[in-house]
């Protein structure tokens, strides 16, 4: 395990993975295996975006006495508030006295209810947005960023972007995809072949809600999500086709100039994203980010010894209550 940028102020245990999920295949696949119980949100928001457009918030009360913080949670593609990494996150974090609000991106979810698919990995107009709205109904906390794979990528980027409010504290990614040019790349080989074919299909069930965004016989013919970004996100988004949205959209050529306290947290073994991406991020006297790289943990796995949830959970957990003390 290896940390780049900032040096930690928590003392963190190195990730082992634990038996039957050894591999980065086995810990990508787990979560998906593993069926959890769902939450019940204490209220739900509608915050407007664009035109008729509203994202769908959910958002938690702590089952412990209120803390003062607040958690926004955003998941990666194919996700919604429900994906089994946002639930295990809430529930944690619910237990420790945080309220914690889950988006579903455009379309998504329950977003699909009041909002018009696609959404991609740079829309940090969205974010913004959602926390506006957040910050309205709890004027008081201290809002905290995790973003997941894709919601990853789009928390870095709107961190880069600079125009972050003074409640926003610090920030952890998990498996964000940095170069979403060397992602597809690595992505588009045979070895990941049923990642593909699971998370183009994931993508349909949304896209099938809204048949004027994409006529159903060509949504009937994508099989690659290289296709979409070409097909949808690029002409939706104004982008000259996929390779212009990577790289207008890529978090990691604008990490350097991050002024959020933030950990970005990697696998070496990720099936999908190169960790390499990592290294030349920001050197290592930057003074807000931290980047953790682990040997193994797949791609938003790290299920480890000693522990049902995610190994990022507690080390999110202690990196935000570790910047809460100085901030």
């Amino acid at each position: 395990m290896k940390c780049i940028g900032r040096p930690l102020k928590q003392t963190v245990a190195p990730f082992k993975s634990r038996f039957p999920w050894w591999g980065a295949d086995l810990q990508t696949i787990r979560s998906s295996l593993y069926v959890e119980e769902g939450i019940t949100e204490t209220y739900r928001l509608a915050i407007p975006i664009d035109g008729d457009n509203k994202i769908s918030v959910a958002v938690n009360d702590p089952s412990e006495p209120w803390t003062g913080k607040l958690l926004l949670l955003s998941h990666g593609m194919g996700g919604t508030e429900g994906s089994g990494y946002m639930r295990r996150t809430a529930r944690y974090f619910l237990d420790r006295g945080w309220k914690v609000a889950r988006l579903n991106m455009r379309g998504a979810g329950k977003s699909a209810e009041t909002s018009a698919p696609p959404y991609h990995a740079g829309l940090t107009g969205d974010l913004s947005a959602v926390l506006t709205g957040l910050t309205e109904c709890e004027p008081e906390a201290d809002i905290f960023l995790m973003g997941f794979s894709l919601g990853g990528n789009l928390t870095l980027k709107y961190l880069a972007e600079g125009d972050v409010p003074e409640n926003v504290k610090a920030a952890v990614s998990i498996s964000a995809p940095i170069d979403l040019t060397a992602a597809s790349a690595v992505l588009s080989k045979k070895r990941n072949a049923l990642y593909v074919t699971y998370l183009v299909n994931q993508l349909k069930r949304d896209l099938k809600k809204a048949p004027s965004v994409m006529a159903p016989d060509a949504l009937e013919k994508i099989r690659f999500i290289r296709e979409l970004d070409d097909q949808l996100i690029a002409p939706s988004f104004s982008f000259k086709d996929r390779f212009d949205y990577y790289e207008q959209m890529s978090a990691g050529q604008f990490m350097h100039r991050i002024k959020t306290p933030t950990l970005a947290i990697h696998s070496e073994d990720d099936p999908w994203i190169p960790y390499e991406t990592y290294l030349k991020a920001v050197k290592n006297d930057h003074p807000f980010v931290s980047i953790l790289l682990t040997e193994a943990g797949g791609h938003v796995g790290f299920f480890g010894k000693g522990s049902k949830i995610n190994w990022f959970i507690p080390v999110a957990y202690d990196y935000f209550i570790s910047e809460s003390a100085t901030s």
